[in-house]
Parts: structure tokens; sequence; C-alpha cells
């Protein structure tokens, strides 16, 4: 998987929303991960090379199929979802997925299926270093909140480019119905496909 300049064949993922290029083992004990989320970027404590899917505090109760899931299609498309609940009371249970196709480098995909707007606080971007080690970042929420509807896509691209630090677009037309609790995506489903 290839983030900006960062590139590894391992990554972690973490209950609160991230996936970090390489194996850190301690994302989880003293680190960026550890504040449970949002800052605004560029996060200085991050790890090179990391994904904010939905920065926040999040948590498995075990129930209604919570968990993080994962799929490796043809050894070169990677999908990590998800379904994961706050710490509200009642709590509510947040879908979220990641998408990345080894053809596509640099290139990363983040898909929402539930409904965030509570007005929660969230970092939603990606953030890495360029070649001469500066940080680097784009942000979709930067801290903010309230700006994700189901069925929202965003496409993330991290190459390096003479003018920009990376971008992004939203693509929100994926069909929610082409994903039940616990798929991925097998190419893009649009429409009524």
């Amino acid at each position: 998987m290839s983030l900006y300049t960062q590139s590894d064949t391992e990554i972690t993922v973490t209950t609160n929303g991230l996936l970090t290029i390489g194996s850190n083992a301690s994302v989880s004990e003293g680190s960026v991960d550890n504040a449970y989320g949002p800052q605004q970027f560029p996060i200085l404590a991050a790890f090179p090379g990391t994904a904010y899917v939905f920065w926040q505090y999040m948590q498995c109760s075990g129930q209604d199929n919570q968990g993080i899931y994962y799929q490796i299609d043809n050894g070169d498309s990677l999908s990590v979802e998800w379904l994961l609940e706050d710490d509200s009371s009642p709590p509510v249970v947040y879908q979220y997925l990641i998408n990345y196709n080894a053809s596509t480098p640099g290139l990363i995909n983040f898909y929402y299926f539930s409904p965030i707007d509570d007005g929660e606080a969230t970092t939603i971007g990606v953030q890495g270093m360029d070649v001469n080690g500066n940080t680097q970042s784009v942000a979709y929420d930067n801290g903010g909140g309230s700006l994700v509807s189901p069925g929202l896509q965003l496409n993330f691209d991290t190459n390096p480019a003479d003018t920009q630090v990376g971008t992004y677009n939203i693509d929100s037309t994926f069909n929610l119905s082409c994903f039940p609790l616990g798929t991925f995506p097998r190419g893009i489903c649009r429409g009524n496909n």
C-alpha cells in the first residue's frame, strides 16, 4: 500500500478509524490514536502514511455484527470496513469502508454508509511525508463535523505533484444497497446496478 512516499506491504488498523502504512506496534500505546481524535491537519504526532477514514473515539460492543472486517481481492485490492459504535448513550453505530487497489498506487477511496450528522467533530483525510521529509496532508473534514451522509464516496490522490500536496474529489453516487453489512466492493456499484 502507498500513500505519499510511504509504501509497505503491512498496515495497522485501529478502532478509532485510522489505517497506517507499516506495522506500527505502538499505534495504540502513547500515540496519535491514543488521543481518540479529532485533531486538525497537520497532525504532528502522526505516523507517516496514515488514512483518517473517520477519526473519532469508537468501540466494539460485540453486538449487531460490530467489528473491523477486511478483504483482499486478487492480491491487489484491499478493503477494510469499520462497523463500530461511539460512547454516547444510547450509542450510535457508524459504518464506513476504505478501498485501495495496488494497480493505482497513491489513490485511496473512502465510503460512508451511515449518516454522521449529529455535529460530532471528526478528522477525515490523509497525511504522509514528501520526498524531502515534509508533512503533507489533505483533509475533507479537519476537526469539524456534520459533513458526511450515507452514500458519500471520497477519492484521495496522494501522488506527488509539483504544486499539490494531495487532492480529493467527492463522488456521492455509489449505491448503498450494493454493500450489505459485512460485504466489500468488488468494483464500483453505481445507480441501480
